[in-house]
């Protein structure tokens, strides 16, 4: 009798695997650390991507990144005009910040409403794209994680 249980667990333990082994055919689906806010990735791009022959480099970077209350040109001041994206300071109340990691994800809980994201680029502030109202706009809605990819541009040719 003592055989047979031994033998029964033994065979029951052959035919376990671990989750990992029956997935390990199926893709990752990263899942974001949130349930609601904002989420992307931090790239810095740098050199030439003219059409002819771009040779430029694209890298996910770690940077500080902000929201802001909506924002509008109105509410910022510009840095010199030959450093576009770049602002010396915003009006609007910072709501949250986080760090992108060395892959350059970043994540923020955000509660609903429509938000201006920047990042801190060498000590200043950043952002190179413009909806026809706000600054690098984000909608947050309820429940949802809205995605938004963060270009730092400045030190590329188009």
């Amino acid at each position: 009798m003592r055989y047979a249980i031994l033998l029964l667990i033994v065979i029951l333990l052959a035919g376990c695997s671990s989750d990992s082994d029956r997935r390990s055919d199926l893709p990752l689906q990263p899942q974001p650390p949130i349930d609601q806010g904002v989420t992307g990735t931090v790239a810095f791009w740098l050199g030439d991507f003219m059409p002819i022959e771009p040779s430029g480099q694209i890298q996910p970077v770690e940077r500080t990144v902000l929201v802001y209350e909506p924002t509008t040109i109105n509410d910022v001041v510009p840095g010199p005009s030959t450093e576009g994206g770049f602002v010396d300071s915003i009006s609007t109340q910072l709501v949250a910040s986080t760090t992108s990691d060395a892959d350059g994800q970043y994540a923020v809980e955000l509660p609903t409403g429509t938000y201006s994201v920047f990042v801190l680029e060498n000590g200043r502030l950043y952002a190179n794209s413009f909806s026809n109202e706000y600054i690098n706009p984000v909608m947050v809605d309820r429940g949802i994680v809205s995605q938004l990819d963060i270009q730092i541009t400045y030190a590329a040719t188009f």
